[in-house]
């Protein structure tokens, strides 16, 4: 997978430095080695998914605590892969406000360049494809370890604490998510204004986020995000994580932190 991950870096590499040299992109040869890596990464997630499989009927001793301790771990991995292929997340970054990336300070052309790649970005089938992936991450992480726990097919009440998260990696991975599907609706409707849902407190509020991200996630195929209410449920999601990051201690998700602050804003103020 890490082999196939860097095959997708070099891809994007590429592209981004055929439009320095002002070179022609063949857009038709790229896309055609995105699906031929999309397909990789599926073979990769089936085989992964058997095996796990396999090992839970053999009954072998401590089976499950290894597939309790792995389970996660191929559907981070798995995520990334696609993310990685379909999207910028230092684009995502500028665009929520981050004054300082990549070792330097980010400058007001910077940010209007980023603006642009993802305005271009969410009208694409790479941007719907990393939305889509995005959804499905964030309920395979948020809302069906909470439906197991509280043993309903209802939605359950969703809560979440970065320092309560027993791998240290997975906080970062959710803001890359969540800073992806803000992107991509900020992109097709800068002007719009999300309003917080009615809702009779707390607990309503994150049952309304597990609705939010299951209506999303259950979808087989990308379509056309672009007429589908994204926004709804947005807001909610933003605050409920940005709560959740408050006790952050290491200086990214702190980072993190203050985005979703300033992303939930910046929706609640246009």
């Amino acid at each position: 997978m890490y082999g196939l991950i860097t095959v997708g870096w070099h891809i994007n590499h590429r592209e981004s430095m055929l439009t320095c040299f002002d070179t022609p992109r063949t857009s038709l040869d790229q896309e055609r080695c995105r699906k031929l890596l999309v397909e990789a990464f599926d073979a990769w997630k089936d085989d992964f998914d058997d095996t796990l499989a396999a090992e839970t009927l053999t009954g072998l001793p401590n089976s499950n605590l290894k597939i309790k301790r792995n389970f996660d771990d191929p559907q981070i991995i798995y995520f990334i892969a696609n993310l990685s292929l379909h999207a910028n997340i230092v684009d995502f970054q500028m665009l929520a406000g981050s004054t300082r990336l990549l070792g330097r300070r980010v400058s007001n052309r910077d940010k209007a360049h980023a603006v642009a790649r993802v305005k271009d970005w969410s009208k694409t089938e790479s941007g719907r494809h990393a939305v889509l992936h995005s959804f499905k991450f964030l309920h395979a992480m948020l809302v069906v370890p909470q439906t197991v726990f509280d043993n309903t097919s209802d939605s359950p009440t969703i809560t979440y604490n970065c320092r309560q998260d027993e791998l240290n990696y997975r906080p970062w991975i959710i803001f890359l998510a969540t800073l992806t599907i803000w992107s991509f609706t900020v992109a097709l409707n800068p002007s719009a204004r999300l309003e917080w849902s009615v809702s009779d407190g707390g607990d309503t509020k994150h049952k309304d986020i597990a609705s939010y991200l299951t209506l999303y996630a259950t979808r087989t195929a990308a379509g056309d995000f672009a007429h589908l209410k994204l926004d709804v449920g947005l807001v909610e999601l933003l605050d409920m994580l940005h709560v959740g990051y408050e006790d952050a201690e290491n200086d990214l998700l702190i980072e993190a932190h203050i985005r979703f602050r300033e992303c939930r804003d910046m929706l609640r103020v246009k």
